[in-house]
């Protein structure tokens, strides 16, 4: 009798939900869904700025901003080059040693690029900055400006 029995234990019955609960969390993933398509249609523009020639003139001038960009890299380097050179060659009339004219030529090398390096993403990055506003001094309240000319009549 024992030997194929169990205890038996009964399946709680299901809670039922409150509908005032449930109305509570419709509203929650309304909200939720909400702000989730508001963030994926944000970066898109319904205005005409969205046409494909913008797009293209954008595309245009983005390229033109890489091109500028290359170039002035590769100037650095030609003129890296040149001064190595220049330094090299130079160097031949005052020391005779070639692993000396070597390190001189090395070491003008890598200041002047250096130089040329710094300048340029200074001019990079006040070139993509965009244009700045000047300041302009502001005279206190109580401060009056005048100005006079004096102008010496000629006689005839």
């Amino acid at each position: 009798m024992i030997k194929g029995s169990g205890v038996y234990i009964p399946k709680p019955a299901p809670k039922e939900r409150n509908p005032e609960l449930d109305r509570i969390m419709e509203g929650v993933k309304a909200q939720i869904a909400e702000k989730e398509y508001q963030r994926m249609v944000s970066s898109i523009s319904t205005s005409n700025d969205s046409s494909v020639a913008h797009n293209i003139r954008q595309d245009i001038k983005e390229m033109q901003d890489v091109k500028a960009h290359a170039m002035g890299i590769i100037n650095i380097i030609y003129t890296g080059a040149a001064v190595f050179t220049a330094v090299f060659m130079i160097s031949s009339h005052f020391v005779q040693d070639l692993g000396m004219r070597v390190l001189l030529a090395f070491f003008s090398f890598v200041l002047i690029v250096a130089c040329e390096a710094y300048l340029y993403l200074r001019h990079a990055s006040s070139a993509t900055a965009g244009p700045s506003k000047k300041r302009t001094k502001k005279s206190p309240d109580d401060v009056i400006v005048t100005t006079r000319t004096f102008i010496k009549e000629k006689s005839l």
